[in-house]
């Protein structure tokens, strides 16, 4: 995609949707698959990395969400505090944490 000017870029992103998404998410699959090295590659229960104490929601607000930013996080402060949970393992965790607003209050 190398052009020069902002409007041979831009004329080349609206004729090439398909191929700018590829180009764009090539990065965040790569990042992806080294996480899912680090962590394990299988939910840890019966693969979504899960924030083991229920703080993913205080981490994206402070500005770590989306995989490359969480790579980087976790290259700098290590993989403790992450496992890695299927989508259903993942609720009931939560639901069994209170962790949720769908939360069952005991």
């Amino acid at each position: 995609m190398g052009y020069n000017s902002k409007e041979k870029k831009k004329e080349w992103r609206n004729k090439n949707p398909e191929k700018l998404r590829v180009y764009e998410n090539r990065p965040t699959a790569r990042a992806k698959s080294i996480l899912l090295g680090i962590l394990g590659d299988k939910c840890k229960k019966c693969g979504i990395i899960d924030h083991v104490k229920g703080e993913g929601s205080a981490m994206r607000k402070s500005g770590v969400c989306g995989t490359r930013k969480l790579l980087a996080h976790i290259r700098k402060h290590g993989a403790d505090g992450f496992q890695v949970l299927c989508a259903n393992c993942n609720w009931i965790k939560r639901c069994e944490n209170n962790e949720s607003k769908y939360a069952v209050h005991k």
